[in-house]
């Protein structure tokens, strides 16, 4: 992929994905969130989208942070608590 583009630009994204994004997954599981207040349903799958993309955007580095970026999505009313 990286010998079809002479962009340095785009070569460079292309290697940082290779060596460092591809593999990237959230420490938090479904079931963390389900025990966290989460509903069970397409809330947990968005909700961990958005974690991982917090974790790309290094907005997250820890499981620590992740629960405090889950609780403060729940606060905001992101993502779907049960009543």
């Amino acid at each position: 992929m990286m010998a079809k583009t002479t962009q340095t630009v785009t070569r460079r994204y292309i290697s940082l994905y290779f060596t460092q994004l591809k593999d990237a997954k959230t420490l938090l599981r479904g079931t963390d969130l389900i025990q966290m207040g989460i509903q069970a349903g397409p809330s947990i799958r968005k909700t961990l989208n958005d974690l991982l993309k917090a974790r790309l955007d290094e907005q997250v580095t820890t499981r620590q942070d992740e629960v405090d970026f889950v609780s403060r999505g729940q606060r905001m009313g992101s993502w779907t608590t049960p009543i």
